[in-house]
């Protein structure tokens, strides 16, 4: 991805020609191949819908089709370049005036391609990159995924016959590295013991992720985090895309669920892209529900015993280090020597007093979501969009 366009690189069926996607492209009834329809459909809304030109390449072929915002072209290539798409992000009723003189529009475009592929996309069956950086993993949910406010802590596989298949990136542990030393200390080691003790399978009747949350509060006396409530949320996925989310008829509470469940075999609405509200919905979320209520019951603790007691070894790591430098020191200037070693002793016996706190009403939050979650109705009305509500 670059300031002007945006390059995607993905597999095509081997068979596909130049002549079908074009034909596809102007023909306004859906075909019987799948994978066809999703690609015309992304073409016309970046094409069309958005007046983007593109060019794209198919494996073999020595041009490629290429779309000035109006008019179709075949472009000569000089050697076959595989499979591939290219968007600009310069509207064809843009002129390059315009484009200059407002500089923010191609961060806008970059930005706006980046949210969509980290709100819809995480699901995706196949590795996914966006420059280098990995997006496929349910951990990566965007309401929650071990995002900074949100700590994964438990994440099962449901027994459904309609089946989800699995973001390879779930089990590679990804975020395990540079999230460290941004958050709390201790709550992170939730997080990966959820991602380490994961056995990679491919397909699951549905998926079950259950998330605590916190924030940071912070002013001019202190620093410390918080709890923080969220609702429970039921996103659809359709061919590895996340295409409707519902608010699950559950309490806001600081520990809450996401469940993932296939859409592929459900109707969509009116629009086309959203999950019909019919009969079939409706019994696979009580289906699911029910299962989420048993699997819940069985959280186990061992993700909050091991938060507290991370916190303590750092709390005892870092009064240990001003006792040393407080006993180093004392001789040469006792005043600033017995200062150093009164905080390494205020250190040691507070340690983990916060995740303590915390945790305490993880479990709290979460007897309480155990007890309210439904095992009849399961959808509150109304969507939720993953981010907000």
């Amino acid at each position: 991805q670059t300031s002007r366009e945006t390059r995607f690189g993905f597999d095509c069926p081997a068979n596909w020609t130049l002549d079908e996607v074009e034909s596809a492209f102007f023909t306004p009834e859906p075909g019987a191949d799948r994978a066809m329809n999703h690609l015309v459909s992304a073409l016309w809304t970046v094409g069309v819908g958005k007046r983007r030109g593109f060019l794209l390449t198919l494996p073999g072929f020595s041009e490629g089709l290429l779309w000035d915002g109006a008019v179709m072209h075949r472009l000569l290539l000089e050697e076959p370049i595989g499979c591939s798409l290219i968007v600009s992000h310069r509207p064809s009723d843009h002129s390059v005036k315009d484009w200059l003189l407002h500089p923010g529009l191609a961060s806008r475009l970059n930005a706006e391609v980046s949210t969509a592929l980290a709100e819809r996309c995480y699901t995706c069956p196949v590795p996914l990159y966006l420059d280098r950086r990995r997006l496929d993993g349910f951990h990566l949910c965007p309401s929650h995924g071990w995002m900074g406010d949100s700590f994964p802590f438990y994440l099962d596989f449901l027994e459904m016959a309609a089946r989800v298949r699995i973001p390879p990136g779930t089990f590679d542990n990804l975020q395990v590295s540079n999230k460290r030393e941004a958050l709390s200390p201790g709550l992170h080691v939730m997080s990966v013991n959820a991602l380490q003790s994961l056995k990679k399978r491919t397909e699951a009747g549905g998926v079950l992720l259950v998330s605590a949350h916190a924030s940071k509060a912070t002013s001019r006396r202190y620093s410390k985090w918080e709890t923080r409530r969220c609702p429970s949320v039921c996103y659809w996925i359709r061919d590895g895309v996340v295409v409707d989310s519902n608010i699950i008829n559950a309490p806001n509470k600081a520990c809450s669920v996401a469940l993932f469940l296939d859409a592929d075999d459900l109707q969509s609405d009116i629009s086309g892209l959203a999950v019909a509200a019919d009969a079939a919905k409706a019994e696979r979320m009580v289906t699911a529900a029910r299962q989420v209520k048993a699997h819940l019951q069985e959280v186990s603790a061992v993700g909050f015993q091991a938060v507290v007691a991370e916190a303590g070894k750092q709390s005892k790591f870092a009064g240990g280090a001003f006792l040393l430098v407080g006993t180093g020191i004392l001789f040469v200037s006792p005043l600033h020597g017995f200062a150093c070693m009164g905080a390494g002793v205020f250190t040691i016996h507070s340690s983990g007093k916060e995740e303590k706190e915390l945790v305490a009403t993880y479990r709290d939050e979460l007897a309480e979501l155990v007890n309210s979650w439904p095992d009849k109705t399961a959808v509150r009305t109304g969507r939720y969009d993953g981010l907000t509500l």
